[in-house]
Order: C-alpha cells, then structure tokens, then sequence
C-alpha cells in the first residue's frame, strides 16, 4: 500500500472548504431592500404637515395675486396701474421666492428622515444600507416598508417627546 501523507490530506481539505466558503459568499444571493416610497410618505405624519403647510402658503399666494388684480384695476391711470403692476410683481416674487426656499428645506428634512430610517431598517435586514425602490426591484428583495414606518413613527414620538 501506499504511503498516505495525512497531513497533506488534511491540508486540501481545508483549502477546499475555504475555497468552498469564499465561493459561496461571492456567488450567494444578495437580498435588495425595497421601499414603499409612495406609502410611507402618505404615512409620515411630518410628511403630511409640510404638504399641508405648502398647500396653505399656496393659497395665500392665489389670495394675494387675487387682491393685488383687484387692486391694479382700480388704479385711475395707465400710469398708477403700472406702478401698482411692479409693486405687486415684485412683493408676489418675493412671496414665490421665499415659498420656494422654504419648500426645498422642508421637503429636504423628510426626506433626509425617511432616508435614515430607511437604511437603519435596512441593515438591520439585510446587513446593507442600500434601499431601492420597490418598483425597480423584481425579484430577490426583502420589502421594508413597514418597518420604515414604524421607525418613523418611533423617531416622531422621540421627537415629540424631547419638545
């Protein structure tokens, strides 16, 4: 019989099992974390305050630009209509400007919410904070919706809290 290194036996086989395990960690199936995007923006309380504060300053905008038309009407002569017409224009543009910049910080603020609990739920899940939305994704993904939610929910109470 021949002379069996056992030593050497034990050796390929270690390096198989690595080999093995390396191979099987590369090609595993990854798990995608999806949201919701549209759900939990129709449920974030926060979310739902700004839409209606932005409808409101909105509003005041049509009632403003309204009263202003009423007001260039009046004027007596082409000339005092036009002075009222860049009065209004400019006191309407720094409303609309302002609206602006206070849309953008607000919308800003929920979405860097929803982003952080997005990925704090996600790497709880899925080990990474890579979210995608739920319609990019076919098969393959874990939903966290309504987790995101929830931790949404846990994070406005904090908040509350804290005030």
């Amino acid at each position: 019989m021949a002379n069996i290194n056992y030593k050497n036996v034990i050796v390929g086989v270690i390096i198989f099992l690595l080999l093995g395990a390396v191979c099987y960690l590369m090609f595993k199936p990854q798990q995608v974390a999806v949201l919701d995007i549209e759900a939990v923006v129709s449920s974030y309380d926060k979310a739902l305050a700004v839409e209606k504060e932005i409808g409101e300053k909105q509003q005041e905008l049509v009632v403003f630009l309204d009263k202003a038309k009423n007001e260039i009407n009046k004027g007596k002569t082409e000339k005092e209509k036009a002075e009222l017409d860049a009065k209004y224009t400019a006191e309407y543009n720094k409303k609309a400007s302002e609206l602006v910049e206070y849309s953008k910080k607000e919308i800003e603020a929920v979405r860097n919410d929803i982003t952080a609990a997005a990925q704090k739920v996600a790497k709880k899940k899925t080990g990474s904070d890579v979210v995608y939305e739920i319609k990019a994704v076919v098969a393959g993904n874990v939903d966290i919706t309504e987790d995101v939610k929830a931790e949404l929910a846990k994070n406005n109470k904090e908040t509350e809290a804290k005030k």
